[in-house]
């Protein structure tokens, strides 16, 4: 009961952070995120064990960045670049607030620390994206390289 109140407390604040715009383009990138993952069994994972590699967390982040650039909802500094990634990964995961906030802030020490894997899955994310929305090229990377390393 007490993670409920807290979890739903921070949806409200990071929720009155971010406009209807930034809102709308972050919960269709992770719609298409969402998509690559219909017809696996790799979303039943609890809780989301493969969101835990780096590659995945780099490319994840590098799709919402995107989605927002492409958009042009460029963040104005860090912190606000912060509260977008966390709001994106809300909706990626299920309205889970206080998940999404560890998660994007362990990504963000990840990012930090020039981690080779973390950005090369970023841009290979941020491309995606763009090739989605601009030429209509399927995006399912991520589920590619997920599939891969299923156990």
């Amino acid at each position: 009961m007490i993670k409920w109140f807290l979890n739903r407390r921070a949806q409200k604040k990071l929720s009155s952070q971010a406009s209807h715009k930034e809102h709308e383009v972050l919960f269709n990138a992770s719609f298409l995120l969402k998509t690559q993952l219909i017809g696996s069994n790799i979303k039943n994972q609890t809780p989301y064990a493969f969101f835990k590699s780096n590659f995945t967390r780099g490319y994840i982040m590098g799709f919402f960045s995107s989605a927002l650039e492409n958009a042009n909802l460029n963040p104005k500094n860090a912190n606000d670049h912060a509260i977008l990634m966390s709001l994106g990964h809300s909706y990626l995961f299920d309205g889970d607030m206080l998940a999404s906030k560890k998660y994007t802030l362990d990504s963000l020490v990840i990012l930090a620390s020039d981690d080779k894997e973390f950005i090369d899955a970023a841009e290979f994310g941020f491309d995606e994206y763009t090739n989605a929305v601009n030429k209509s090229e399927s995006a399912f990377g991520l589920l590619k390289h997920l599939m891969s390393h299923k156990k």
